[in-house]
């Protein structure tokens, strides 16, 4: 069995990447609560790689490859890789935390409006994310881990995280 997960390690790799985060969010939409499960997800994403970023800077048995030099290119490679984590923690984790406090003492905020534009990345699949641009405003809302399309023109109801402007939920109103 061991031999099996090492074989096939990238595969499950990605499996958990994409394929996890679906079945969460869509099974809690089965039930109701599709904010639940996408802020789960994104609590997720929040801290697996930020802390990866930082245990692979600090821990001091780490190698990144044996074709380097074990001097300097190993301490470039762990200061690199603990100031990138720092920086993902400060300005990434810290805030989604503080929006999920405050998503569980009263619900995230919520706006209607016009879509300007849509950006998606991933080869323009939607499941991947999307951000989302509102009456001409100059901030955006990312969808993460969706199904569905928001297209130019529609009118959505967005439910999101005020600090980091994560979309929990996104209701098309009326279409174009």
């Amino acid at each position: 069995m061991k031999n099996f997960f090492t074989k096939h390690k990238w595969i499950i790799t990605l499996l958990i990447i994409f394929a996890v985060p679906f079945i969460v969010v869509y099974s809690a939409r089965f039930f109701g609560y599709e904010s639940y499960g996408r802020l789960f997800n994104i609590i997720i994403i929040a801290t697996i790689v930020p802390f990866s970023f930082l245990w692979m800077g600090l821990n001091p048995k780490y190698i990144i490859s044996d074709k380097l030099p074990k001097g300097t290119a190993q301490i470039i490679f762990k200061i690199i890789s603990g100031l990138v984590g720092i920086f993902m923690v400060w300005f990434f984790t810290i805030p989604l935390f503080k929006d999920t406090v405050q998503f569980f003492y009263n619900y995230p905020e919520t706006i209607n409006g016009f879509i300007e534009d849509v950006q998606r990345t991933a080869y323009d699949l939607p499941f991947k994310s999307q951000t989302i641009y509102l009456n001409k405003e100059i901030k955006s809302y990312k969808l993460i881990y969706s199904i569905n399309y928001l297209y130019q023109g529609d009118v959505v109801e967005l439910k999101y995280l005020p600090r980091t402007r994560m979309v929990l939920e996104a209701k098309i109103i009326e279409n174009e």
